[in-house]
């Protein structure tokens, strides 16, 4: 299965903080993620979206 883009879902999260951490490794961890992630996702008009590889977000970055 090829990556593509989809609609960003609860389920996601632990991938988006992997790549987080992968981007910004001295970070302390962001507290109430969960919580936090689910106001975003319920916030009407706000689209996120993320590069997955079937049910799995995709962890890496590209640099330009």
């Amino acid at each position: 299965m090829s990556p593509e883009f989809r609609p960003a879902s609860a389920a996601d999260l632990d991938g988006i903080l992997a790549l987080y951490r992968q981007l910004h490794p001295a970070d302390p961890p962001v507290p109430d993620a969960r919580d936090t992630f689910t106001t975003i996702l319920d916030r009407p008009g706000l689209h996120l979206y993320v590069l997955a590889d079937g049910a799995q977000v995709v962890p890496r970055r590209t640099s330009t």
